[in-house]
């Protein structure tokens, strides 16, 4: 009888149970925790630069057209043509060029290159030009030089100290593309300007046959973040 009764005790516990686990749903416990990392923003900084030859007017990279964007091909020449500008043999003519990086972030490198190489052209308005090629080895010659803190420094032929007429055109117009360029370092930094100068001379001993020619180039200036 006492085995029974309590056979019965259990069964009315289970039904309670049951009943209880239906009768009152959601009666658990959830654990949650929870942190988050304040609002953040991802942005770019800018690189763009400004060309000044020979004093004139500042040429801004990113006034180039849309496409490929930040590129202007469309700066000052080195040299414009006149009948009063004409070159003579040993009588050097020097151009400053001014580069500033006006952008946000600095530049890790500067690069030089002359996009198209050298072409000769007859001069206007010579009577009878010679057959020579001043593009070619013999003929104008070159140099690139920076003004820095410490002193002029020679970059194009290589040299310490001041640039002097050593190397010519050709040496240079191979230099046809970034892959081949000449590498001028580092800088400058955000708002810091570089400042260069290109030399071009026909050779003291110039033969007869550069007489009337002319020497048509262009030098692309290349900055990297």
């Amino acid at each position: 009888m006492s085995r029974r009764k309590l056979k019965l005790v259990l069964l009315g516990t289970m039904v309670i149970g049951a009943l209880g686990s239906i009768a009152v749903p959601g009666v658990y416990a959830v654990y949650v925790a929870e942190t988050r990392n304040t609002q953040a923003t991802v942005s770019s900084g800018t690189l763009t630069m400004d060309l000044v030859v020979n004093g004139g007017s500042p040429c801004y990279s990113y006034l180039g057209p849309a496409s490929p964007g930040n590129v202007n091909t469309n700066c000052d020449s080195l040299v414009t043509f006149s009948s009063s500008a004409e070159m003579y043999p040993g009588e050097p003519v020097t151009i400053p060029v001014t580069l500033r990086n006006d952008g946000s972030l600095a530049a890790s490198d500067l690069a030089v290159y002359m996009p198209g190489g050298c072409t000769k052209a007859a001069t206007t308005g010579a009577s009878s030009p010679g057959t020579g090629d001043p593009c070619a080895a013999g003929g104008m010659q070159f140099y690139i030089q920076e003004t820095t803190a410490s002193g002029p420094k020679c970059w194009f032929p290589a040299a310490a100290g001041a640039c002097s007429f050593t190397s010519d055109l050709s040496s240079f117009a191979a230099r046809t593309t970034l892959g081949l360029s000449l590498d001028l370092g580092a800088g400058p930094a955000a708002q810091q300007t570089r400042t260069f100068t290109i030399g071009l001379q026909e050779p003291i001993n110039a033969s007869n046959t550069l007489q009337g020619q002319a020497a048509t180039f262009a030098l692309a200036w290349h900055l990297t973040s």
